[in-house]
């Protein structure tokens, strides 16, 4: 028997689950206009729309020995109704996925220029220490990378507590105008 259009639903339901894709094409040429429009209602999209109307027929095809269906129209716009739900399911999960992912790369971003940035600055503030003269060198490294104090300083090195706030202060005096130009750098870095 090959299918027409005075098949009834069922008969050509019969027909497809024996491998009729004169059937298959008939039941599509019945309704997918009709769930394409109900599937267009609410993803206001005609591609959209169209893949969904395509992926609930194809299911069909492929599903056909099993399917249990008592009345085509009432499964195909039901079916239609959820392929709907499941696209809104995936955009929803596409776009919260988008969001963290520009949130990382953002974060990743961020820390990547920071990082940059404190190596820039390191390397101009070891530049800038290693043209100090020999003594002032020694007294900021001390200070300031080891964090020793004034006194420490002054026992270790049989100087005056007086002398040693002399070249910290000469230090901090040329370290400002060698690094003048990273200045805003510095500043961004430690505030951000």
């Amino acid at each position: 028997m090959s299918p027409n259009l005075d098949h009834t639903d069922e008969e050509l339901v019969s027909l497809l689950k024996q491998d009729d894709e004169k059937a298959f094409h008939t039941l599509y040429s019945r309704y997918a206009l009709k769930v394409r429009s109900l599937a267009f209602s609410k993803v206001n999209s005609k591609e959209v729309a169209q893949e969904i109307v395509q992926e609930v027929f194809t299911d069909i095809w492929e599903r056909r020995h099993e399917l249990q269906i008592s009345s085509f129209s009432s499964y195909i716009f039901v079916a239609v109704k959820y392929q709907t739900l499941n696209f809104f399911k995936r955009e929803i999960t596409h776009q919260r996925h988008h969001k963290l992912y520009k949130a990382f790369i953002r974060i990743s971003e961020d820390s990547t220029m920071r990082s940059v940035q404190y190596n820039d600055l390191a390397e101009a503030l070891e530049k800038g220490v290693q043209k100090l003269s020999n003594k002032t060198q020694l007294v900021f490294r001390l200070n300031r990378f080891e964090g020793r104090s004034i006194s420490e300083i002054a026992l270790k090195l049989n100087l005056s507590e007086k002398s040693i706030k002399y070249h910290i202060s000469r230090s901090l005096k040329e370290l400002r105008v060698y690094l003048k130009e990273f200045l805003i750098s510095i500043l961004l870095f430690v505030y951000f």
